[in-house]
């Protein structure tokens, strides 16, 4: 038996942003498991997309903070993370959706994300080359963009081995043991350790870790599709995201366009397969949106899970009946953009420190009393 200080279950974005700022706080006796390899699931499947639109305060807190440590993480993690501050531009087709990104905005100005609102004219002047026929008016946002997925995994990765911090893949939990109240054992197919912490951040199958401890979360995984296209000359500068459809899609700096549309399915059999209903109705709405993009050739096309919580906010925080067992998950499919923030956030309840955002905003058992402030944005 190994006795460490944290185990953190799960080897994305999530996991090894907290490990990272454990080991800067100099406790680095942490080992992560992962179960595939670093980034296998959400985080080496998603758009890479980053934005503080949202229409509650704590998804917005948490994105804004992200953002200003996304702005230094290549400096940071000594790698380039491709962070491109191309914005977000949220279409709505209808009065009703305006009036939500109206709400939204509002809400996000009064927080210090400097979202504008935009008329349907102002719309159409500033983004000559998308069909815009039935958009009532958008939203956008400067400082929104994209990163590149891997160097952010192999940065947080590689610093937290250098810090001293073990991460093992190919090892997967099979049983976890409380002892006693920040006393667990955690046993892999590998080893056994004995520890006083334990992040419970496997995204999707969060709720299967939490399960071997009794404890029951909410979450629910929902497969989502992607594609991305051949390189062709770059023309879009914002990620582009319809409240109507659920499509969202960039363009990479070296040409692609990525994205997709909202044809999620509850996906309890964990399947990540992709489908051809998807692509014939992903190829409608962008070609639709963008016409130039008819001949356009599809390169990939793949899939991952959403970890959905009832009200679209993550859970962070310890299991009241489990003092030591930390909730991490609960992201939808936005923890990479909000995985800098999250990192620094679940690393202060370890080392006991007073947290810039208050934890008990994303309290793990707050559904005992039903669902309240649902978010809205939950798109790319």
């Amino acid at each position: 038996m190994k006795k460490v200080d944290c185990v953190i279950i799960g080897g994305g974005v999530i996991g090894l942003s907290t490990a990272y700022n454990l080991g800067l706080n100099g406790f680095s006796k942490v080992v992560v498991i992962e179960k595939k390899y670093v980034g296998y699931g959400a985080s080496g499947r998603c758009g890479g997309g980053v934005r503080q639109q949202w229409s509650t305060m704590e998804n917005i807190v948490l994105a804004k903070k992200s953002v200003e440590i996304f702005e230094k993480l290549s400096s940071e993690l000594e790698i380039n993370i491709w962070f491109n501050q191309g914005g977000y531009l949220f279409l709505s087709y209808s009065e009703k959706e305006y009036e939500e990104i109206k709400k939204a905005v509002k809400l996000q100005n009064s927080m210090g994300v400097p979202s504008i609102l935009l008329s349907e004219k102002e719309t159409k002047e500033r983004y000559p080359y998308l069909n815009l026929n039935g958009v009532v008016g958008a939203s956008y946002c400067h400082t929104d963009g994209t990163v590149f997925p891997f160097p952010v995994i192999w940065g947080y990765s590689e610093k937290s081995r250098a810090m001293g911090i073990e991460i093992h893949e190919k090892e997967e939990v099979i049983k976890i043991e409380k002892v006693k109240d920040y006393s667990y054992k955690v046993t892999t197919d590998k080893d056994v350790y004995e520890t006083s912490w334990i992040i419970n951040a496997a995204g999707a199958w969060s709720p299967n870790v939490a399960s071997m401890l009794g404890i029951t979360i909410p979450n629910k995984p929902y497969r989502h599709e992607i594609i991305v296209t051949e390189p062709i000359k770059l023309f879009l500068e914002p990620m582009v995201v319809s409240l109507k459809t659920g499509l969202y899609m960039s363009q990479s700096m070296r040409g692609e366009v990525i994205g997709g549309i909202n044809m999620s399915s509850l996906a309890e059999d964990y399947s990540m397969n992709a489908t051809s209903d998807f692509l014939k109705n992903v190829a409608k709405e962008f070609t639709t949106v963008i016409p130039r993009l008819s001949n356009a050739r599809v390169m990939r096309q793949w899939a991952g899970l959403y970890d959905e919580t009832p009200d679209g906010k993550p859970l962070i925080g310890e299991e009241k009946n489990f003092p030591g067992f930390v909730e991490v998950n609960g992201f939808g499919g936005h923890g990479f953009m909000l995985s800098p923030m999250v990192g620094v956030l679940a690393s202060s309840i370890i080392l006991k420190k007073k947290p810039i955002i208050p934890i008990e905003l994303y309290n793990p058992n707050r559904f005992e009393n039903g669902v309240k402030d649902k978010e809205s944005f939950s798109l790319g």
